[in-house]
Order: structure tokens, then sequence, then C-alpha cells
């Protein structure tokens, strides 16, 4: 498909290598850094600790959160008929621009090495807190259209929940493979088996989130679930919260991030997480 409202950005180098455009948030360089002569594009790229990368180019398109997986609803009614967006907005407020619609900033991927070549779904979609993530660019768009403090707290895009389901692997592509669910605006608890729990973010200030950890433990009897399996036991690593945290200080701690498919700990925890793991081993049942 070929997007109609497609935009790439534009931008210029000055002769001593400076910014005469800036870019939005990538970096202005030439798209073949052979040619001196070859366009000048805004240049974005990331590696994770896990080996996986990526680079694009940065534009921006019209884009609406949620409908079908394959088909385009092409305005407002289509979606409303589909009851995409439903809380998301009021139609009848007598609002003068289009709530559901925005124009994305995001970078077209040039090239992806690692998991991004053999992951179900193209790309990711950065939901951190700092400028360029979906959900800030999502809130910017209802604040820059008069959306008032009272209005965000019926649908506020800072508050999203993600709830992941194991399904079974599919042979069946096409359609993608149920894995749970993205809720804006907050959390649906038809998707809950137990009551939320929260924990703090205590670098609020920057991109991570970050929650200190008090203690850990493993659960014998295994599964994939916070609920307990029946009979099962739970045995502490015994390690201080300096330990677990990396740091003594109560605003640092351990980074949750959903698009890391590894769970990397402290490299002095092994001891006592080897320890606990052996302990749960030799649990009978």
């Amino acid at each position: 498909f070929k997007s109609r409202t497609y935009e790439q950005f534009e931008c210029s180098v000055g002769q001593q290598g400076t910014h005469n455009v800036k870019c939005p948030l990538g970096v202005c360089q030439h798209s073949n850094p052979q040619v001196a002569e070859s366009d000048q594009v805004c240049k974005l790229s990331v590696s994770y600790a896990e080996g996986s990368s990526w680079t694009a180019v940065e534009g921006s398109d019209v884009c609406y959160p949620g409908g079908p997986h394959e088909t385009p609803l092409a305005n407002n009614e289509q979606r409303m008929a589909e009851g995409v967006g439903l809380g998301m907005g009021k139609i009848d407020a007598g609002k003068v621009f289009d709530w559901l619609d925005f124009r994305l900033k995001f970078g077209c991927q040039t090239k992806v090495t690692g998991l991004f070549r053999t992951q179900l779904e193209d790309g990711i979609m950065g939901m951190d807190n700092r400028a360029g993530s979906f959900w800030m660019q999502l809130r910017e768009h209802y604040k820059s259209h008069g959306s008032s403090p009272e209005e965000l707290q019926d649908f506020d895009p800072s508050q999203f929940a993600l709830c992941y389901d194991r399904q079974p692997i599919s042979s069946e592509l096409s359609l993608g493979v149920g894995s749970g669910a993205l809720t804006l605006g907050g959390s649906d608890s038809l998707l809950h088996s137990t009551p939320m729990v929260y924990a703090d973010n205590v670098s609020p200030g920057v991109g991570w989130y970050t929650v200190h950890v008090k203690g850990m433990f493993l659960r014998s009897k295994g599964g994939s679930l916070s609920e307990p399996a029946k009979n099962s036991r739970y045995v502490r690593v015994d390690a201080d919260e300096t330990t677990l945290n990396g740091n003594t200080g109560s605003n640092h701690g351990i980074i949750v991030d959903s698009g890391t498919t590894d769970s990397y700990l402290p490299s002095n925890l092994k001891p006592a997480f080897s320890e606990a793991w052996r302990e749960v081993l030799r649990d009978p049942n």
C-alpha cells in the first residue's frame, strides 16, 4: 500500500555540519553518505541490548488508533459504525477537530537486524515517557485542539495498559496471532482475573519507567500468570534492595520495558538467585 498522506521531513546540513533545518527527532544526514549531492533526510536509529537494531527515515502520516487489522476505515462515520474510538472523545461536543485522526511523526524503517527480521509484526511502537512517543503525540493532539483538563480526565492518553495473553502458535498468520490488548486511556477490567496492583515510577522525569524492587521470589510449579498455581510455594531470593536495584538510592531501580524480550538481572545477584533457583527445583511438587 502507498499512503496518500505520508510526508517525509526535509532538512539541510550546513557546510560545517551545523543544522540549518532541524529534524523533529532524528539527525539530518545525506541519504547516501558516500554521495555529497544525495538528498538530505532525517535519520533515526536504535540498537538494543539483545542485539537487534533498526535504521529509519523520519516522516509523518495521518493515523488513528484501533480498528480492523487489515482493512482501513476511511472516515469518522465508518469508524463509529465499527465502534472504533468509543470513549476517546465526544462527537456531539461541538469539537472543531477530528479527535481520532492525528498526524503521527515516526521513523519509516529502511534497515532492520535481529528479532526485527523474524517477528510477526512490522516495526516497534514507542510508549515511553518522552517526546515522540505515541501516547504523548496523541495527548498533544488533544491539548492543541482545546481539550480541557476535565475532558482529559475522561480520556487521558498518558494512561494506558498492556495486557498480555499467551496463545498457541498459529499456522495462519495472515491476520496475526492474538497476544493481548493495548488499552488507551486507562485499563480494561474485563481483561482482569486479579485486582490491579500499582508501583511508583521512581524516575518520572526520565524517559524510562523505573520501579524500585523490594524483593524477588521464585515460584515452584512455574506458570506465566501472576495468579498462584495450586500447591505452589515461593522462595525468596536472599538479596538486599541495593543488590536488586543496583544502587542505594530510592529513585533508582529496574527498568520495565515491554519491548525487551529478555529479563536482565544485576551480575552480583547471581549467587543468591542461583541458590533460590536450586531450592525451587528441589521442590517435589
